[in-house]
């Protein structure tokens, strides 16, 4: 009888510790029957196929909850292999696919007040640019020109005495706006334009590395006027106007406008 009693004591003990571990179990797992503090705390975020949903912030090293708050990168991966976005953490973005908004034209990259400093890009498709200026506390707009072929262009103006002026454009003030102009096109592909100030007609061409305008006949006063050189930028490869992206769906239907 001795034996079974104890037998018996010892089930009931075992039985009473195991629905105590029990129990504390199903309240570290278990989502609580009532809202904090009744009951039962929230359940953890756990390693678990399940979605988790946390309500407030999270977060993760020295973060300040502020929604997400990461102290080291955020990278996405796939079967161990980068393939979408990394946020370092000093703040850099870095993406291996494409940034694009929900919706078309439903977004904005920055704000009116909130803007970008700088952005790098190689090639960039726009319909509109609009640089803004304010006078008298009105906005203007303002449009960039467009120009077929990847061209630059320079404008200045010349003042001299006599029939002819000859400009060594290799020698101009380095730094200068005409200066830059010839050193960033192909040399061979310069278009000249003069315009005359003064009361004598003018005309002007390039010869080598000279840039000559002349009076149409004899003059001996001072001759003011300005010109205008158009240019193939050096770096250019384009051999023709075909966009080489004919699936971009944002353009201007010249089609349909006309």
């Amino acid at each position: 009888m001795e034996i079974k009693s104890i037998i018996v004591k010892v089930s009931v003990v075992v039985v009473f510790f195991s629905l105590i571990v029990l129990s504390g179990i199903f309240a570290w797992t278990d989502a609580p029957s009532s809202g904090p503090p009744n009951d039962n705390v929230e359940a953890p975020i756990n390693v678990g196929t399940d979605t988790q949903i946390k309500s407030g912030n999270l977060g993760v090293g020295d973060g300040a909850g502020v929604g997400l708050a990461v102290a080291g990168d955020i990278i996405t991966t796939l079967d161990g292999e980068t393939i979408g976005t990394i946020i370092t953490g000093n703040g850099n973005i870095i993406t291996a696919g494409d940034i694009v908004p929900e919706s078309n034209k439903s977004s904005d990259l920055g704000s009116d007040s909130q803007w970008w400093s700088k952005i790098y890009f190689d090639k960039g498709y726009f319909n509109i640019l609009d640089p803004i200026y304010q006078i008298k506390g009105k906005k203007y707009a303002t449009y960039v020109s467009d120009m077929t072929g990847l061209k630059a262009e320079t404008v200045g103006e010349f003042e001299f005495y006599g029939n002819s002026l000859t400009v060594n454009l290799s020698k101009v003030e380095e730094e200068s706006d005409l200066w830059l102009f010839y050193n960033i096109v192909k040399k061979d592909t310069i278009i000249p334009f003069v315009s005359s100030q003064s009361p004598v007609g003018l005309y002007g061409y390039i010869e080598g590395e000279n840039f000559v305008i002349k009076t149409i006949g004899e003059y001996s006063g001072n001759v003011k006027l300005s010109y205008r050189l158009i240019g193939e930028r050096i770096d250019n490869t384009i051999t023709e106007n075909l966009s080489d992206d004919q699936n971009i769906s944002t353009f201007i239907n010249v089609d349909e406008i006309k």
